[in-house]
């Protein structure tokens, strides 16, 4: 059984204004949704963890400050971030760590809010 079925959306910035995107299958996605109680307010805490195989990215970058969207984005292109962010599905990448080692599955794991 693969474990690795969902669709994610990448938007990486290449410089300011200018993002390149890249939908990608066969990764695994885990969404934590929660909320904060704030002195003025709820605010989301909800985070997306996902598992991306180096197969399934290629030669594609991950970094922190990237965009990553659960499934395939209806945004194609954007200028920059706040284009994308105020979607539900849209999360602000805070650390992608590559784990290209060993006989195992490598992958890059990476983490957003």
């Amino acid at each position: 059984m693969n474990m690795f079925t969902q669709t994610v959306t990448i938007y990486h910035k290449v410089e300011d204004n200018k993002w390149l995107t890249r939908v990608v299958n066969d990764a695994h996605v885990e969404k934590i949704e929660g909320e904060t109680i704030r002195k003025h307010g709820v605010e989301s805490s909800s985070k997306l963890i996902a598992y991306i195989p180096l197969t399934s990215i290629n030669d594609g970058v991950v970094e922190k400050g990237d965009i990553i969207y659960d499934g395939i984005s209806p945004v194609t292109a954007i200028n920059k971030a706040n284009d994308i962010l105020y979607h539900k599905d849209a999360f602000l990448v805070t650390s992608a760590e590559n784990f290209d080692f060993g006989d195992g599955q490598k992958h890059i794991v990476v983490v957003a809010r």
